[in-house]
């Protein structure tokens, strides 16, 4: 799928815009804390130096807000374009945006749980999940 961003604002910042005709700002909400800007600037701004993120995109058919490239890249598959381009899961149709993503979600299906804490011996199906356990649990940095 190739986006079609035809506009750029004068920030540089890179906007998507669905159709040949550009659509104007039509305002944003934070995220964070709900403020409503009217104005594009204000708004990046206001995301940059008060929320300290940096908005790489604003998708122009809803009017999300991304601080990654491909977070929005995958918002536009999923949701303006094709999502038959990502990943699917055979077992319950669940779509992802790489097929990493797909191969960790497959281990939510089986019943396998081959990582163990060495501390109390819960079982784990992913090494991430027993490491946050380690952590939050027995209060050590997983080895």
């Amino acid at each position: 799928m190739t986006l079609n961003c035809n506009l750029i604002s004068s920030t540089g910042l890179a906007i998507h815009n669905g159709s040949k005709s550009s659509q104007p700002f039509q305002g944003m909400s934070c995220r964070n804390c709900g403020a409503w800007f009217v104005d594009e600037k204000q708004f990046l701004h206001h995301m940059a130096v008060i929320e300290n993120q940096s908005v790489c995109a604003i998708c122009r058919e809803c009017g999300k807000y991304f601080i990654s490239a491909d977070g929005f890249k995958f918002h536009m598959k999923m949701n303006h374009g094709s999502a038959e381009e990502c990943p699917e899961c055979n077992v319950c149709g669940k779509r992802f945006q790489t097929k990493h993503h797909l191969r960790r979600h497959m281990t939510m299906h089986s019943t396998a749980k081959p990582f163990s804490c060495s501390i109390c011996g819960t079982r784990f199906k992913r090494k991430d999940h027993l490491q946050k356990h380690v952590i939050c649990t027995h209060h050590k940095s997983p080895s």
